[in-house]
């Protein structure tokens, strides 16, 4: 891959306004106000971009923001959205923040930003952002002003309209901002869950202008490409590689709706965009693919030599990614990216053929090793070819740590610079990643992260349940999803079903409400005392697989489902046949649907 040198543009704005300058007339951002088609678009040019994002920066200038001040972002995918992110990075810092949190987590967040700006949705008939704003305020005392996305252009509540204030402001220079450095902080990203204690990934310029040209470089990204951006912003992949590397490249990017791959109807019509509009990248997450196939009306669409797919955010399945070639002809470009790395690791480049389960090779700049994992659980030496161990990664893309206002920023890397991923892979002789499960115990829900803390402290408060410990377990939509196991008081009289229903009644956050509770007599334990989470992981896959079994075939033709213990690094599971006819019929019925889920298994 080309060499990349982030540091020779000083920020994001710097990025964006050389795209711009270069191209002013063409095209940007295309938004769909609806996923009917029935609706004209709204369509920015690369100089109305420019324009609106310089006024958004003067605006941010003009309510007092330093460079090291705080613009929490509460949007969904509209077009205001992009603009108030990079506005936001060229006069201060952006924050953009999941809008699907509770109001009291939405406040933990910005307190730990020490948030003075909040942007976020008006008053809505089907989205709710206005009422958690009005919450919020009340609990971030560092917050100094809302700004009014949607309604009359009217103040409301002592939030000041955001497209009036920008009109206000100059759009042709910068005022009163001072001029980025690479080394200065461009955004802090909210990782670790939907709940519990908020965690900040601090980016710098530089970690996000080298993602955009690393990815950029990648995907061959040039004035022809058309990217639907379907992903919000907070999610990191939403921000930096469908927005920042395609609109460096001078591509255009189409926004299908406030609520992106989320929204039904953008489903239903999902191809009949992509050919519209002449899209050349599109995709999501490994549930946006996996609804993209069940819920799309298929209107013959096939490739023409330049549209491609790609997927990140959680592990793609190989039955995944063979049954979305064969329904639609497009290959599968996976890629692998933390919020820590400004959301990008490796990544198949687009003039190279995917490769069955693989995330790619290392984007340009970047190193990654495997290590071996010792009993001790300290990582060791490098890993051969195909040997498994832990994933780490190091290169200007790397976040320096995470920050928290009350404690100040905590370092993320070891001494020489290397990030553990907590990823489980190997890397085969071409330099191809493979992962094949996660040593850290965060659960990955349709790319929602989950904190498993989060779950059990609630578990833990129902007063027949000792110990709890969430896990994910593998699932055909989502990727995984969590599910509980307890250990019951001694004498306790209670069902699975009943401590569920308490749970779900006492999580406010929806990703994080368990889709099952599994009772057993001891949670497992290492030698040192510490839950063993492995075997749970594997238990509640043998679990899942065998209520498949159980109903599909007679009691008499069930085969067994073991886990295979002598896999250390992976889930799994031998399907054990009667006998060689037996197996046969067993992996006619069993095989597709095994294939969807991110388990090895092997008929025995």
């Amino acid at each position: 891959m080309p060499e990349i040198n982030a540091r020779a543009v000083n920020s994001t704005y710097d990025l964006l306004a050389r795209a711009a300058r270069q191209s002013p007339e063409r095209e940007a951002i295309i938004y769909l106000p609806d996923g009917s088609l029935d609706r004209e678009p709204v369509r920015l040019t690369y100089g109305d971009f420019l324009f609106r994002m310089t006024q958004a920066a003067n605006a941010f200038s003009s309510l007092g923001l330093a460079s090291s001040d705080v613009v929490s972002i509460l949007l969904p995918n509209v077009v205001q959205a992009q603009i108030a992110f990079w506005g936001a990075e060229a006069c201060g810092i952006a924050n953009p923040i999941n809008f699907l949190l509770s109001p009291s987590h939405i406040a933990d967040v910005m307190n730990a930003a020490q948030t003075k700006v909040l942007v976020t949705l008006g008053p809505h008939p089907l989205i709710d952002l206005w009422e958690k704003a009005q919450k919020v305020r009340q609990l971030v005392p560092s917050l100094r002003n809302i700004l009014m996305v949607g309604g009359d252009g009217n103040a409301i509540d002592g939030a000041l309209p955001f497209d009036a204030l920008l009109a206000s402001q100059p759009g042709d220079r910068l005022l009163g901002v001072a001029q980025k450095t690479p080394d200065d902080v461009a955004a802090y990203f909210h990782t670790g869950g939907t709940t519990g204690t908020p965690k900040l990934v601090q980016h710098t310029h530089e970690n996000q202008v080298h993602v955009a040209q690393a990815m950029a470089s990648t995907y061959h990204f040039g004035k022809d490409d058309i990217v639907i951006s379907g992903l919000p912003l907070f999610h990191v992949a939403g921000s930096m590689l469908l927005s920042l590397a395609p609109l460096s490249a001078g591509s255009a990017i189409l926004l299908p709706t406030p609520s992106g791959n989320r929204d039904p109807l953008v489903l239903k019509n999902y191809w009949r965009i992509v050919k519209s509009f002449n899209a050349t990248l599109f995709g999501g997450v490994p549930t946006s693919l996996t609804d993209i196939l069940n819920l799309s009306d298929d209107i013959g669409l096939k490739p023409d030599g330049i549209k491609f797919c790609m997927t990140g955010g959680a592990q793609l399945s190989i039955g995944l990614q063979k049954r979305f070639f064969e329904e639609t002809g497009f290959p599968v470009y996976s890629m692998y990216g933390m919020t820590e790395t400004a959301g990008a690791i490796t990544a198949v480049p687009r003039s190279t053929s995917p490769r069955l389960g693989s995330v790619g090779k290392a984007i340009a700049g970047v190193e990654v090793k495997v290590l071996r994992l010792q009993a001790s659980g300290k990582l060791g030496q490098p890993c051969g070819p195909r040997e498994p161990g832990v994933v780490v990664v190091k290169g200007p893309n790397v976040t320096v740590g995470y920050y928290d206002a009350r404690s100040g920023l905590k370092g993320a890397c070891d001494d020489d610079g290397w990030l553990n991923t907590g990823d489980l892979g190997y890397v085969d002789e071409d330099g191809w990643l493979y992962l094949t499960g996660r040593a850290k115990d965060v659960i990955i829900r349709s790319g929602h992260n989950i904190d498993p803390a989060s779950i059990e402290e609630v578990a833990e408060r129902h007063p027949h349940v000792r110990r709890a410990v969430a896990v994910g377990r593998p699932d055909l939509r989502a990727g995984e999803v969590p599910v509980v196991f307890v250990e019951t008081k001694d004498g306790a009289v209670t069902s699975a079903e009943a401590i569920r229903d308490y749970i779900i009644e006492n999580i406010p956050e929806a990703p994080a409400k368990p889709a099952a509770v599994y009772i057993i007599p001891r949670i497992p334990m290492t030698a040192v005392g510490k839950i063993f989470r492995p075997a749970l992981r594997r238990q509640a896959a043998q679990s899942l697989v065998s209520d498949r079994i159980q109903e599909m075939f007679a009691a008499a033709d069930r085969p067994e489902v073991v886990i295979d213990e002598s896999c250390e690094h992976a889930i799994k599971l031998l399907i054990r046949c009667r006998n060689e006819a037996a197996r046969g019929q067993v992996i006619d019925k069993l095989d597709a649907w095994l294939s969807q889920h991110t388990i090895e298994y092997d008929f025995v």
